[in-house]
């Protein structure tokens, strides 16, 4: 069976798509998604008139990078990867750079952890058009999909800066690390875990895969939860505080924070000691 994919970029009514239903796509170039306008077999008719359509009736089936794909077929994929990724990282930048203290922020890394957890949940919405597509369209999809997370983390994964002097994962510990994210979140750096579509672990994972991190999920993801829990994992020691303040020299309120407890444990020892004499 030929490929139907290309109906759908062209928003070409067909009575033939593969689970026997008939209708055409629309493309919605400013939300980047694919709308169905479903057509009576028999009446050769539309089902919803033009004047009550709506996302409720005419469902959104396809959005993101899917959608995005699809109108875009058969132009270089990288090219697409590239206008997609940064189109939606220059809409965030532009509401964000508004904001106050939006300066001290690194707003390139954080729309890139932001959009990974994003995008995902988008591709799984997505599934809406599969059925009515080839299952070779299908798994090209999923192909280009691949990709394309492949293209990002390669290319925006890290602030440039970082890539030519930031510190090696090879040389820097677990527990380092563990406490390094909890700053970056502590000072909304970057989002909370709690705030993934699927769950705090998912979005562990996909932090610990886009950053190249080599150590298990599960070893950090203990020490992660242990800190400031004062548990045998605790990486919340001075020590570990004196490994991370330089870490976060690209965050300073992050850096403020960590150094803010770096100092009450100084003042607890004093106190200790004063209570001793």
């Amino acid at each position: 069976m030929e490929s139907l994919i290309p109906l759908v970029k062209t928003e070409t009514r067909s009575f033939n798509w593969k689970n026997g239903k008939a209708g055409e796509f629309k493309y919605n170039k400013e939300g980047i998604w694919y709308q169905l306008f479903e057509i009576s077999v028999e009446e050769e008719a539309f089902l919803v008139s033009i004047y009550e359509r709506n996302i409720e009736n005419c469902p959104v089936v396809a959005l993101g990078f899917v959608a995005y794909l699809i109108y875009n077929w058969g132009r270089p994929a990288t090219v697409i990867y590239k206008e997609f990724y940064e189109r939606l990282r220059s809409e965030y930048k532009h509401i964000e750079e508004k904001k106050p203290g939006a300066f001290k922020r690194d707003l390139n890394t954080e729309y890139y952890i932001l959009h990974i957890p994003e995008e995902k949940a988008r591709v799984a919405y997505s599934q809406k058009i599969y059925p009515y597509l080839t299952e070779d369209d299908t798994k090209l999809i999923n192909q280009y999909l691949e990709s394309y997370f492949d293209f990002i983390k390669i290319n925006y994964s890290k602030p440039s800066s970082e890539k030519e002097d930031g510190p090696s994962t090879d040389r820097i510990s677990v527990s380092t690390w563990a406490l390094y994210y909890h700053y970056l979140q502590k000072s909304k750096s970057i989002p909370y875990f709690e705030n993934h579509p699927i769950s705090k672990d998912e979005a562990i994972k996909e932090l610990l895969s886009s950053n190249n991190h080599k150590f298990s999920f599960g070893n950090f993801r203990n020490i992660f939860y242990a800190i400031g829990k004062v548990a045998a994992k605790d990486p919340l020691t001075p020590l570990m505080l004196k490994k991370v303040i330089p870490l976060l020299a690209k965050y300073p309120i992050a850096k403020q924070l960590a150094e803010n407890d770096l100092y009450s444990f100084g003042k607890q020892v004093t106190m200790t000691k004063r209570k001793q004499l």
